[in-house]
């Protein structure tokens, strides 16, 4: 199917997965305002209905994300900021009001004024709670359908600042990436549970991240800029320095290559600790993004 082009300015491309909705079709953004393409499918096609749904004056859109089905509810969450600070507001639909997707909305949050950027947000993958990122915080978010607010239950804070972060697939665990490590916090909803990491993973300056699997972590590490330099410079003073010919294999083999990364992770069984499982190298991309594709299984 092919619904056109857009230029998708992110900090993740697991933003256009998590604006992937099996009830509502495609939500996007342009910064400014959001914008709905409803799908509809018929055998194992799917068509573009005539009609675009548009959401405006919400500010600037830092991020969207689509939650999963909670008691038959989908919802999508917005992040974004104005001149009264940054805020969270999250609009529900049902599939026979599709029409009006935008017309009741949740009361909207004000996280507080003024705040840093927001970084993202992730919805839990079986209770309606929402992790809001910001840039030297995060806020968990208790989704209320009966009443239709946000309460903030749990807040984390750290000395580096939060890049993104993820969930487990059983939600028992909620990831967090800073500019040099992982930190792993065992999740519940109860309040009075401390917010304090169980495990603290030095990897380097994480970029994305995301649940593969039960015990599985896929992890984009970014090559410093300052690492980029330093090794062009090498590479042009070895090249200087090399006065006889080289074959290309011979070149190869002595060029200084500095890469990104693509890190699997999993958890030990016994004590949940992380370690590395895989390592790839990933050349010639300063900033790289995960997109994981789940094939949808035949439950038949």
């Amino acid at each position: 199917m092919d619904v056109g082009c857009w230029l998708l300015k992110t900090t993740s491309a697991n933003l256009l997965k998590n604006c992937v909705n099996p009830v509502w079709g495609l939500l996007y953004s342009d910064g400014a305002s959001v914008f709905l393409l409803p799908v509809s499918s018929l055998d194992d096609q799917s068509y573009l209905l005539p009609k675009v749904l548009k959401l405006e004056d919400v500010g600037l859109i830092h991020d969207i994300s689509c939650s999963p089905c909670y008691q038959n509810c989908h919802y999508v969450a917005i992040i974004s900021s104005s001149e009264s600070g940054l805020k969270v507001s999250v609009w529900r639909a049902l599939e026979e009001e599709l029409n009006n997707t935008f017309r009741n909305s949740n009361d909207a949050y004000i996280c507080g004024v003024p705040l840093p950027q927001g970084q993202g947000l992730s919805w839990h993958p079986f209770n309606n709670v929402l992790c809001t990122v910001c840039q030297n915080e995060a806020f968990i978010f208790s989704n209320d359908m009966q009443t239709g607010t946000l309460e903030k239950i749990k807040s984390f804070s750290g000395s580096e600042r939060f890049t993104s972060c993820c969930w487990n697939y059983s939600g028992s665990l909620l990831i967090f990436a800073t500019h040099s490590k992982l930190l792993f916090y065992n999740f519940t909803c109860d309040t009075t549970d401390p917010c304090e990491p169980v495990f603290s993973f030095v990897i380097g300056r994480v970029c994305s991240l995301e649940t593969v699997d039960q015990t599985l972590l896929l992890c984009a590490i970014e090559l410093p800029l300052s690492d980029v330099i330093r090794h062009q410079v090498e590479n042009i003073s070895h090249d200087a320095s090399s006065v006889a010919p080289i074959s290309n294999e011979s070149a190869a083999s002595n060029s200084l290559v500095a890469n990104s990364q693509l890190l699997l992770i999993g958890y030990n069984a016994i004590d949940g600790k992380p370690y590395i499982m895989t390592k790839i190298d990933i050349e010639e991309i300063l900033t790289p993004n995960i997109m994981v594709y789940e094939v949808a299984m035949d439950k038949s």
